[in-house]
């Protein structure tokens, strides 16, 4: 049996963290990547946008919402059975 991987990400103005974060994520190859950022004033949303043309498997809510809001987001688009955080 072999083990899925999603990794889930809430961000609002990252931008500064965003690449090196998202670096990190891809050494461990997961299945999935969902983010969603709370409508981000600065260059997130261009900076993830970036590493989905790179990756083709990244997933992308970009919405005004909380942070709680925005994990129940998240969980609604993976498509594993099982979060860990």
């Amino acid at each position: 049996m072999s083990v899925k991987i999603s990794v889930c990400a809430t961000t609002y103005n990252e931008r500064k963290n965003i690449e090196k974060s998202l670096d990190s994520v891809l050494k461990i190859n997961p299945d999935e990547i969902v983010i969603t950022d709370n409508e981000s004033s600065d260059d997130t949303i261009e900076k993830i946008f970036k590493y989905k043309e790179k990756t083709g498997s990244l997933k992308i809510i970009s919405q005004k919402c909380t942070r709680v809001q925005g994990e129940i987001y998240l969980f609604n688009m993976l498509k594993m059975n099982t979060a860990w955080f």
